[in-house]
């Protein structure tokens, strides 16, 4: 992986994708904080959009560890997957990626890879 996301294509609909990506964050022991309805945000600025959520997910264990790391590299986190209808049968799953995240930041490499492994896992789940 060599950008700052990975993005994957499914030949499934949008809400089963969607129900999919909570599930496997949770399935993964993941949180999921919160989750953006841009399709809907959008609408109410008269803009017509296919479906479109962001989720932001995060574990406390990781939180904890990056706060005594470096407190600062809190605005690196939480995670985000993007969940983007192509057509009534094909959905993007677009996913941010550790590794790349945390780029020149050597204290937080192992950190990196191990949610690069955990975020692997996920999309997995997901396409599977």
């Amino acid at each position: 992986m060599d950008m700052i996301y990975v993005e994957r294509i499914v030949d499934k609909p949008f809400f089963e994708i969607i129900d999919l990506a909570k599930s496997a964050i949770t399935k993964n022991g993941f949180l999921v904080l919160h989750e953006i309805n841009t399709t809907e945000i959008m609408m109410k600025f008269d803009f017509e959009i296919k479906e479109l959520r962001q989720l932001l997910f995060f574990h406390p264990e990781y939180m904890k560890l990056i706060l005594e790391i470096d407190p600062s590299a809190v605005i690196k986190v939480p995670l985000k997957m993007v969940v983007r209808e192509i057509n009534e049968n094909q959905t993007a799953i677009i996913c941010t990626n550790p590794i790349d995240l945390f780029l020149g930041m050597e204290r937080f490499h192992d950190l990196s890879l191990e949610l690069s492994g955990s975020t692997t896992m996920i999309l997995k789940d997901v396409i599977n």
